[in-house]
C-alpha cells in the first residue's frame, strides 16, 4: 500500500538523520588502594585521580559545556518530518477507506534581535566560571594534600622524638637508682627519673595517637580509604625568592576566584543589555524563515516564506527586569572590589608568615645546638657525680622542647611556602613538588 510505503520511507529518514543514542556513562571505578612509599607529587597526582569534589567539579563544566552546544544548535535550520494514517469503515455500505497524509517542514531562525546571540555569550561565561571553579578546587586539592602531607611528616619527627625522650628517661632512671643503691644519690633522684619517665611515656602515647590522625587526615586528603602506605621523608626548605609585588600582580591576573569575578561581571553586562533589548522587544521577536512539503493522496504541495514579528507596546512589563540587571551588575562591581582587597590581604599576610617561618628556621636551629650542648653539660655533670637528676630532667625538657621548636619551624615553613603559593596563583596542577 502507498501508506504503508511512506511510513517506510519516513522510518528510514527519521533513523538517518536524526539518531538517538540512549546511554549512561557508568560511574567510575573507585581508585585501587595503593601501597609503597610515597613522594608528595605522587600523592598529589592521586589525589586529583580519585578526589570525589574533582569529579563533580568535572561533571559540573561538562554541563555548561552540553548547554553551551544546545544554544549552538539553535542557530542551525530545524528540520521536522510527520505523518499520520487513518483507516475507518462504514457500516451501512460495508465499504472500507483508509487515508494518509505526511509532511517535511523546515525551519531556520534569521534573526532574533540579539536573543540567541546573548544566550551563547551568557553560555560561554557559564562554561568559563565551570572551567575556573575546577581550577581552583585543583589548587585547593593541591594545597590540602600538601599541608597534610606535611603535617604527617611532622607528627610523626615529633613521635620520634618523644620515643627517644622516653628511652633517655629509662636511661636516667636506671641510673638514679644504680646511684642511690650505691648511696651516691638521694631518693629524690629516683622520683624525679619516675615522675620524668612517667610525662615523656604520656606524651609518646598522645605523639602516637596525633601520627595516626594525622595520617588518617593525609589519606582522606589523597582520597584513600585505606591508609596502608607511608611518605617519603622529605621536606623542602628551599628560600622563597619571589617578591610580594609579584605575588600580587599574579594573584590579580591569574587567581580562578579573580577571573571568575570578572567572568560574572561579563555576565552581567550581557544580561543588562538584554534587559534593555526587551524593554522593546518580546522574547518571540525575530525573523523566521519556513518551508513545508506535503504529502497527500490527492496531490502533493509545498509552500515557503519569510515571517517578522515585532510588538508595537508591552505595557512598559519589562522596567524591573532592567532594573534589577542593572543592581546585579553593580553588585558583581562591587563585589570585585571587595575581592581585590581581600586577595591582597590574603597574600600580604602569607608573604609575611612565610617571612617569619623562615627566620624561625634559623633561631630554632640555633635554640637546638644550645640545647645539647646544655643537656651534653647536664648529663656528664650527673654521671660524675657532681649534677642532679633535677639539673638533668630540665635540661632534657628543654632539649625536647628545642627539637620541638627545630622539627616545626621546618615543616611550618615548608606549608607557609604552598599558603603563599595558594594565595598567589602560583600553585596549580603544574607544580608539583
Amino acid at each position: 500500500m502507498g501508506a504503508l510505503k511512506i511510513f517506510a520511507a519516513l522510518a528510514v529518514i527519521a533513523a538517518f538523520l536524526v539518531p538517538c543514542f540512549a546511554f549512561a556513562a557508568a560511574p567510575a571505578a573507585d581508585a585501587q588502594a595503593e601501597t609503597g612509599v610515597f613522594s608528595l607529587g605522587r600523592c598529589i597526582s592521586m589525589a586529583l585521580e580519585s578526589q570525589p569534589d574533582l569529579k563533580i567539579a568535572r561533571s559540573n563544566l561538562n554541563i555548561s559545556r552540553n548547554s553551551l552546544t544546545k544554544t549552538i544548535s539553535s542557530l542551525f535550520p530545524q528540520a521536522k518530518a510527520s505523518a499520520s494514517y487513518s483507516v475507518w469503515q462504514d457500516n451501512l455500505s460495508a465499504s472500507a477507506a483508509d487515508d494518509y497524509s505526511a509532511k517535511i517542514s523546515l525551519t531556520q531562525n534569521i534573526w532574533d534581535f540579539g536573543k540567541t546571540i546573548d544566550s551563547l555569550r551568557l553560555d560561554v561565561e557559564d562554561r568559563n566560571s565551570g572551567d575556573l571553579f575546577l581550577q581552583d578546587k585543583i589548587r585547593e586539592i593541591i594545597l590540602s594534600v600538601t599541608q597534610q602531607y606535611y603535617e604527617y611528616l611532622k607528627t610523626k619527627r615529633l613521635a620520634e622524638m618523644d620515643s627517644e625522650s622516653l628511652r633517655q628517661s629509662e636511661e636516667h632512671l636506671s641510673q638514679a637508682k644504680d646511684f642511690y643503691q650505691a648511696g651516691i644519690k638521694s631518693r629524690i633522684d629516683v622520683t624525679k627519673a619516675e615522675v620524668q619517665k612517667a610525662n615523656d611515656r604520656l606524651s609518646l602515647i598522645s605523639a602516637v595517637n596525633k601520627l595516626k590522625i594525622a595520617k588518617l587526615k593525609l589519606g582522606n586528603a589523597i582520597g584513600m580509604k585505606q591508609a596502608d602506605f607511608e611518605v617519603e621523608n622529605t621536606v623542602d626548605t628551599t628560600a622563597f625568592d619571589i617578591g610580594l609585588e609579584y605575588c600580587l600582580e599574579r594573584a590579580f591576573r591569574s587567581r580562578p576566584d579573580v577571573l571568575e569575578m570578572e567572568s560574572s561581571i561579563r555576565s552581567a553586562r550581557i544580561n543588562l543589555s538584554s534587559s534593555v533589548r526587551r524593554m522593546f522587544l518580546e522574547d518571540g521577536s525575530g525573523i523566521q524563515a519556513k518551508a513545508e512539503y506535503d504529502f497527500h493522496p490527492e496531490g502533493s504541495s509545498w509552500n515557503a516564506g519569510v515571517g517578522i514579528s515585532i510588538p508595537l507596546f508591552t505595557g512598559f512589563s519589562n522596567i524591573s527586569g532592567l532594573n534589577t540587571a542593572r543592581e546585579n551588575l553593580s553588585i558583581a562591581l562591587e563585589r570585585k572590589k571587595s575581592l581585590e582587597l581581600s586577595v591582597r590581604l590574603e597574600v600580604e599576610q602569607a608573604y609575611l608568615t612565610m617571612q617569619e617561618k623562615k627566620e624561625s628556621i634559623d633561631a630554632a636551629a640555633e635554640g637546638l645546638r644550645n640545647a645539647e650542648e646544655n643537656f651534653s653539660l647536664a648529663q656528664g655533670r650527673y654521671l660524675s657525680g657532681i649534677g642532679s637528676m633535677i639539673e638533668l630532667a630540665d635540661a632534657q625538657t628543654t632539649l625536647t622542647g628545642a627539637k620541638t621548636n627545630h622539627i616545626n619551624s621546618l615543616y611550618d615553613y615548608a606549608e607557609s611556602v604552598a599558603s603563599l603559593r595558594k594565595s598567589a596563583g602560583l600553585l596549580d596542577a603544574f607544580y608539583i613538588p
